[in-house]
Order: C-alpha cells, then structure tokens, then sequence
C-alpha cells in the first residue's frame, strides 16, 4: 500500500485538512494530547477526497502530534490506503488515550 508523509506540518493546514475532510463528509476521531490532539480522518467511499498538491488522494490520513520541545509540537501527516495500518494505529492511540484516564 502507498503512503505520503508530510513532516513539520503546522496547526493551521491541518485544521484546513479536518474542515475540508468534515464537510466533504468523512469520518474524524481526534484523540486529546498534550499540547496537540492526533486527529485520524476516514475518507474511505467518499467521492470527494482531501489531498495535497497533485498527490492522489488516499482513503485515511493520519495527523500524529509530534513532539518538537516543552512549548510547541508539530504533526506528522500520513496519507494512506492501508487499512489495517489506519485501524491498528488508531486502536493503538485509543487504548493509550484509555489507559492514561484511569
């Protein structure tokens, strides 16, 4: 399965990203983070997809919160159609997320 990965992509494009992916209708799960919350979007079926430049468009992306220092954070996007690598990341970040509540 292909994947394209954008590292050291700010707040703003990936706020653009989740508004665009929302209103063309896909799937949004954010998991709440420290100081940015990873957001993973579905967009498997949809007829209008979101993609970078004259990238092909992919079923999900993943936007992972990287670390940079104490103060900021930048994400790490991933385009995808690798199912199973979207599900067992999500479930992965899920479980975390479950964990540190309790």
């Amino acid at each position: 399965m292909r994947k394209i990965t954008y590292d050291g992509m700010r707040l703003k494009e990936t706020e653009e990203i989740t508004n665009l992916a929302i209103s063309n209708g896909a799937t949004v799960d954010t998991i709440e983070g420290a100081l940015l919350d990873d957001i993973f979007i579905d967009q498997h079926g949809l007829q209008n997809k979101v993609r970078i430049g004259k990238a092909r468009a992919r079923d999900y992306i993943l936007m992972q919160a990287v670390y940079i220092n104490e103060w900021s954070s930048d994400y790490t996007v991933t385009f995808t159609d690798d199912i199973k690598a979207y599900e067992s990341t999500l479930q992965a970040y899920k479980d975390n997320s479950t964990k540190e509540d309790e």
